[in-house]
């Protein structure tokens, strides 16, 4: 996605929302209290560029969506991954004061159940999946599975790799 790309699609969506997926969640809140854990988090190196990127990008926008999935799985994620004591309490209060501010997609259970896609992408993605559907609304991405999925069922995503490439760096 180039930069005049990356700008329709904020201009179009700003207003009504984006659905976050738990990786780029991830960097977002352990880069807010400790950016040297970013090492550590994720399949990639990220670091507090990567962070500032997603407060950046996510700012714009009015309404961010989560689901209880989502929550579930990046708190797992984060308990496994951070590597410095007292680090996981640290996580869980970012979170609480960050999740204020986002709107929570809700999806039963046999909803998600019932989805073939759940059998190779899990719960969480398929929450994700449903959700979109739903509002008709964007996904932040970052899983090649789940971004392979959206793209075959029509669903629009922006990658959070192409994100790093195209966004500008906030100073």
């Amino acid at each position: 996605m180039n930069s005049l790309e990356l700008d329709n699609f904020i201009y179009k969506y700003s207003n009504r929302g984006i659905i976050v997926d738990t990786e780029p969640l991830l960097v977002l809140i352990v880069g807010n209290f400790d950016p040297s854990e970013l090492i550590h988090i994720g399949d990639e190196n990220y670091n507090e560029k990567d962070s500032k990127i997603l407060f950046s990008f996510l700012s714009k926008f009015n309404r961010l969506i989560i689901t209880p999935y989502v929550i579930a799985e990046l708190s797992n994620l984060a308990n496994k991954r951070l590597t410095k004591a007292g680090n996981f309490k640290r996580f869980v209060l970012e979170c609480q004061s960050v999740f204020k501010n986002y709107t929570e997609s809700r999806i039963k259970k046999d909803k998600i159940l019932n989805r073939k896609e759940a059998q190779w992408l899990g719960f969480p993605d398929v929450s994700i999946l449903i959700s979109s559907e739903n509002e008709n609304l964007p996904i932040l991405i970052k899983e090649a599975p789940l971004l392979r999925e959206c793209t075959k069922l029509g669903i629009k995503t922006i990658d959070f790799g192409s994100l790093r490439a195209t966004y500008p760096v906030p100073e």
